[in-house]
């Protein structure tokens, strides 16, 4: 299992062995890294871990050691609206071998899901300036983003 704890003052992802008895705390423990996310959930697939954090970097670790893979910091991101410099609040959702992660400012990153960064597209929802911060939802081929004050439908 992989747990990942945003919150102050622990900030970090940990893998975990299930099962056991009493106090696990050492002997389930299978890595540990700094690298995590304070709000959006993290994605596995085929071996890894992929999610973009709060602060608009792009992550793949390597699931069974902790390895991280890449670190890439997506293009245009300027911090959050509201929130002091949290431009992603929502989680990533995944399909078709790719991550979309939609930041506050109505843009929706596809990202491979590769142990290589490579950025697919950046789409950006020019005429609903409010805040984004639910998860996307995927139905048949349509991508379906809420916004404080809009539901956007597009075909992905």
């Amino acid at each position: 299992m992989i747990f990942s704890f945003g919150g102050y003052p622990t900030r970090a992802t940990v893998a975990v062995k299930t099962g056991g008895k009493r106090d696990v705390t050492q002997s389930h423990k299978i890595w540990l890294i700094s690298k995590t996310t304070y709000v959006p959930t993290p994605v596995y697939h085929d071996g890894h871990i992929y999610f973009v954090n709060d602060q608009g970097f792009a992550y793949c670790i390597h699931g069974s050691t902790g390895e991280i893979v890449y670190e890439e910091r997506l293009p245009g991101l300027s911090g959050g609206r509201g929130r002091g410099g949290r431009p992603v609040y929502a989680s990533a959702v995944a399909a078709g071998g790719n991550y979309y992660a939609t930041t506050r400012q109505a843009e929706t990153h596809v990202i491979a899901m590769k142990p290589e960064f490579k950025l697919i597209a950046t789409n950006q929802i020019a005429t609903d300036r409010s805040q984004f911060n639910a998860k996307p939802a995927l139905a048949n081929d349509e991508i379906v983003l809420r916004s404080d004050t809009h539901l956007n439908v597009f075909a992905r």
